[in-house]
């Protein structure tokens, strides 16, 4: 791959997989990227970032913001259409070049060992029968959550409890901590986590079985009429010239071709698929059209997370500032005027709490840590002017209201936190 000359061509082209380390995603894009390092496929190295975050859209929202000159991409599977569409981000596959289509994952229907359910069938009778009662583990507008509707909509009157579960790892993680039914995962994912011995497949979402699990039927042939594949996509910032473009399509198609990408797909079963140009468009445009007939009206059965927050973080204040509120009248009654409004310390609250809140977002700072600190220093702030300063009690309210909204989001409202 050529595209300039000098310390250009020796600059690494940034590769933003938007998950964790250990997904199905990072191991797709680092699988090519050894193939594209063994075999010099590419006169520059490839570096990989992990940017997790808000179901991949912080890795997306990074190189759309990205300088459109061809040395940073994204890999991003249909999560990036699948966000859009559900109202995630108002920005879908339109803000991107995309580049190729690279392999095709099927997806599966996963419970835990010990659960009663023993066919998909059987899950989706129960789905119906007693609505909202199996906890359906997903990131809320992310393709596994599509499928997740997908099943419902073959089912009439069938509807899961869906639960906000983060991704693949920490799906599968409270899957076998009993805090999940059931959760979709791709083959790949199910063959690696299957080892323990603590999950089971009910179903492929394929059109036929796959030989590496002959013993898992298909959806179809238990009477659900489901099929869900999910495709790694990789995409460019818009404007990027289309000779770069070209450039790194070929790379990404002669990797395809080597060998060790070709034993690497088998045995994870992945669909060997490779598709540029106009075909990609297409595919593109194929799947925003089938995928925006899941509705996803009044699917996010999920607490309205900053409005809860500023409720409990105003309330907690209040109480504090209530407490001391006889002393400070008493003062201010010895003095001769009462302290005037500052307008500086309300600017300097708001100014804080969109910090807090970009910092969240960000998910660069664990919760219960930033959340004290939050606390803390917006207390202090108001709490400035009182003869008395409640420095002890603001402590205690800050570290209690940190540490236990953090456990009621994670564990009651399973709400994947930074």
């Amino acid at each position: 791959m050529s595209t300039g000359t000098g310390a250009s061509r020796n600059r690494p082209l940034k590769i933003i997989v938007p998950f964790g380390a250990g997904g199905g995603s990072d191991s797709f894009v680092r699988m090519m990227q050894k193939a594209i390092t063994d075999e010099g496929l590419s006169n520059r190295p490839w570096v990989i970032i992990n940017q997790k975050g808000g179901s991949g859209t912080i890795g997306s929202r990074t190189v759309m913001a990205a300088p459109a000159d061809g040395f940073t991409i994204l890999n991003l599977h249909e999560a990036i259409m699948t966000a859009k569409l559900s109202g995630k981000v108002p920005y879908g596959p339109e803000a991107f070049e995309p580049i190729a289509a690279t392999g095709r994952a099927s997806m599966m229907v996963i419970v835990p060992d010990d659960s009663k359910f023993q066919s998909l069938k059987q899950l989706m009778a129960e789905a119906r029968a007693r609505p909202e009662t199996i906890k359906f583990g997903a990131n809320v507008g992310a393709p596994a959550h599509f499928a997740g509707i997908l099943l419902e909509r073959a089912v009439e009157g069938a509807k899961f409890r869906t639960v906000q579960s983060g991704g693949g790892q920490q799906r599968y993680t409270l899957l076998i901590g009993g805090h999940l039914d059931m959760g979709i995962f791709s083959l790949d994912e199910y063959i690696n986590y299957r080892g323990g011995g603590k999950i089971r497949a009910l179903a492929i979402l394929d059109f036929e079985p796959n030989s590496a699990i002959p013993d898992v039927p298909t959806a179809q042939s238990q009477g659900i009429d489901v099929i869900h594949h999910n495709t790694h996509y990789w995409w460019a910032p818009k404007g990027t010239p289309t000779v770069k473009i070209d450039a790194i399509a070929a790379v990404l198609e002669k990797a395809m071709n080597t060998d060790l990408v070709k034993a690497q797909l088998a045995r994870t079963h992945t669909e060997a698929l490779f598709v540029r140009g106009d075909a990609l468009k297409t595919l593109i445009t194929e799947r925003m059209e089938t995928l925006g007939q899941v509705d996803l009206s009044h699917r996010a059965e999920l607490p309205n997370f900053p409005l809860i927050v500023s409720c409990v973080v105003a309330g907690l204040l209040l109480c504090v500032i209530a407490s001391h509120r006889s002393e400070r009248d008493k003062e201010a009654s010895r003095a001769i005027d009462r302290p005037k409004a500052q307008p500086a310390l309300a600017w300097a609250v708001g100014a804080i709490t969109l910090f807090y809140v970009a910092l969240l977002q960000l998910r660069i700072v664990r919760f219960a840590i930033l959340t004290t600190l939050f606390i803390l220093v917006v207390g202090a702030l108001l709490a400035a002017r009182l003869p008395r300063k409640p420095w002890l009690a603001m402590g205690e309210v800050a570290l209690l209201c940190g540490l236990g909204m953090e456990f009621v989001f994670k564990r009651v409202f399973v709400i994947d936190l930074p």
